[in-house]
């Protein structure tokens, strides 16, 4: 479970870092990040599922914005290789609250 936990830091860290550097300028501070993977005899097999769920400012659109953290966020972490075996990509839309 260290290696989901270890993902899920890492992809938090990358959205602060895009947000705080202008590169997703919708997003809001508070952000929430899950990885599922699925394991074998202890071993990593291949990366299920990546949840992230982030506030972000009113007439956002929300397809743009998904695609935009998959490409900037999630594809800056993950070779290729590992994006392959994954089945969901998941972005639970929070709407700024203000």
């Amino acid at each position: 479970m260290l290696f989901a936990i270890s993902m899920a830091h890492r992809l938090s860290k990358k959205l602060s870092e895009v947000r705080k550097t202008k590169g997703l300028e919708y997003l809001r501070p508070d952000g929430k990040t899950q990885v599922t993977v699925e394991y074998e005899k202890d071993i990593p097999k291949r990366i299920e599922t990546i949840l992230i769920s982030n506030q972000y400012e009113k007439d956002t659109n929300v397809e743009k914005m998904r695609n935009n953290i998959i490409d900037k966020v999630v594809k800056k972490l993950y070779h290729m290789n590992t994006l392959i075996g994954i089945q969901k990509y998941i972005l639970i839309q929070q709407k700024d609250l203000l």
